[in-house]
Protein backbone atom coordinates (compact mmCIF):
# COMPACT_ATOMS: atom_id res chain seq x y z
CA UNK A 1 0.00 0.00 0.00
CA UNK A 2 1.52 3.44 -0.90
CA UNK A 3 0.09 6.05 1.49
CA UNK A 4 0.34 9.54 1.07
CA UNK A 5 1.22 11.50 4.19
CA UNK A 6 0.44 15.36 3.94
CA UNK A 7 2.94 17.73 5.97
CA UNK A 8 1.46 20.81 6.83
CA UNK A 9 -1.40 20.87 9.55
CA UNK A 10 -1.25 17.30 9.37
CA UNK A 11 2.15 15.81 10.21
CA UNK A 12 3.24 19.24 11.79
CA UNK A 13 0.25 18.98 14.02
CA UNK A 14 1.81 15.53 16.09
CA UNK A 15 5.26 14.46 14.57
CA UNK A 16 6.14 11.95 17.26
CA UNK A 17 2.60 10.25 16.05
CA UNK A 18 3.32 10.20 12.31
CA UNK A 19 6.94 9.19 13.33
CA UNK A 20 5.23 6.33 15.14
CA UNK A 21 2.73 5.81 11.98
CA UNK A 22 5.54 5.48 9.61
CA UNK A 23 7.65 3.33 11.17
CA UNK A 24 4.45 0.75 12.31
CA UNK A 25 3.85 1.22 7.71
CA UNK A 26 7.30 0.83 6.80
CA UNK A 27 7.27 -2.22 9.25
CA UNK A 28 4.17 -3.51 7.53
CA UNK A 29 6.12 -3.24 3.91
CA UNK A 30 3.82 -0.04 3.43
CA UNK A 31 5.43 3.70 1.66
CA UNK A 32 4.69 6.14 3.12
CA UNK A 33 5.42 9.40 0.98
CA UNK A 34 4.96 12.94 1.75
CA UNK A 35 2.92 14.74 -0.89
CA UNK A 36 2.89 18.73 0.08
CA UNK A 37 1.61 21.58 -1.71
CA UNK A 38 4.94 23.48 -0.98
CA UNK A 39 7.85 24.71 -3.19
CA UNK A 40 10.87 22.58 -3.10
CA UNK A 41 12.88 25.62 -4.43
CA UNK A 42 11.61 27.61 -0.78
CA UNK A 43 11.13 24.56 1.09
CA UNK A 44 15.00 23.17 2.40
CA UNK A 45 13.87 23.08 5.90
CA UNK A 46 11.11 20.77 5.78
CA UNK A 47 13.23 18.28 3.54
CA UNK A 48 16.09 18.64 6.43
CA UNK A 49 13.54 18.37 9.09
CA UNK A 50 11.95 15.11 7.75
CA UNK A 51 15.14 13.66 6.77
CA UNK A 52 16.80 14.01 9.83
CA UNK A 53 14.57 11.56 10.76
CA UNK A 54 13.49 9.55 7.96
CA UNK A 55 16.19 9.43 5.22
CA UNK A 56 14.14 6.81 3.05
CA UNK A 57 11.08 8.94 2.91
CA UNK A 58 10.81 10.92 -0.18
CA UNK A 59 9.29 14.35 -0.25
CA UNK A 60 6.97 15.43 -3.16
CA UNK A 61 6.60 19.17 -3.49
CA UNK A 62 3.45 19.54 -6.36
CA UNK A 63 3.68 23.51 -6.17
CA UNK A 64 0.19 24.14 -5.24
CA UNK A 65 -0.92 21.71 -8.28
CA UNK A 66 -3.85 19.13 -7.43
CA UNK A 67 -1.80 16.49 -5.47
CA UNK A 68 -3.63 13.46 -7.40
CA UNK A 69 -2.50 15.04 -10.57
CA UNK A 70 0.83 15.42 -10.00
CA UNK A 71 1.26 11.87 -8.74
CA UNK A 72 0.29 10.42 -11.54
CA UNK A 73 2.54 12.20 -13.77
CA UNK A 74 5.25 10.66 -11.58
CA UNK A 75 3.55 7.15 -12.18
CA UNK A 76 2.83 6.77 -8.29
CA UNK A 77 -0.51 5.51 -7.88
CA UNK A 78 -1.66 6.51 -3.76
CA UNK A 79 -3.88 3.79 -2.51
CA UNK A 80 -4.60 6.11 0.92
CA UNK A 81 -4.16 9.78 1.19
CA UNK A 82 -4.03 11.31 4.21
CA UNK A 83 -4.41 15.62 4.37
CA UNK A 84 -6.17 18.45 6.68
CA UNK A 85 -7.55 19.78 3.20
CA UNK A 86 -8.62 16.95 0.97
CA UNK A 87 -10.03 19.36 -1.87
CA UNK A 88 -5.92 19.79 -2.37
CA UNK A 89 -5.68 16.55 -3.38
CA UNK A 90 -8.46 17.17 -6.54
CA UNK A 91 -8.40 20.46 -6.92
CA UNK A 92 -4.85 21.93 -5.70
CA UNK A 93 -4.07 24.53 -3.00
CA UNK A 94 -4.31 28.47 -4.58
CA UNK A 95 -4.15 29.77 -1.32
Amino acid sequence: MIIALDYDNTFTLDPDFWHDFIKKAQEKNHEVLIVTSRWPAKEAHVCEIITNTFPELTIHFTCKRPKKQVMKELGITINVWIDDSPESILLGDGR
